[in-house]
């Protein structure tokens, strides 16, 4: 597994432990974008792996807000048995110590 594939597991891997961080396990994409700028990773990449993880059944996305203009992601069951380390996924960094 080459670099660029690391970092999007890593990144994929922040996004899935945000939502099921949160209590209603749903985070707006602006928020997301912005978690992850903390860690100096351009919006661009992680839009593409919220497409990604969407593709793979692990989130879901929905707009909301006024219009319906603000697109929202929510992990899905199988979404948070990878963010918990229940279940592996090529192309997510897996938790370790579980």
């Amino acid at each position: 597994m080459g670099l660029a594939e690391l970092e999007s597991a890593a990144r994929r891997r922040l996004i899935l432990d945000a939502l099921v961080e949160d209590a209603n396990y749903s985070i707006s994409h602006m928020v997301l974008i912005g978690l992850l700028a903390e860690y100096h990773y351009a919006a661009s990449d992680t839009r593409r792996d919220l497409v990604w993880l969407e593709e793979q059944g692990l989130i879901t996305t929905d707009a909301v807000g006024p219009e319906r203009s603000m697109p929202q992601s929510t992990i899905t069951p199988m979404g948070e048995d990878v963010a918990l380390g229940r279940k592996a996924i090529d192309g997510v960094h897996r938790r370790r110590g579980i």
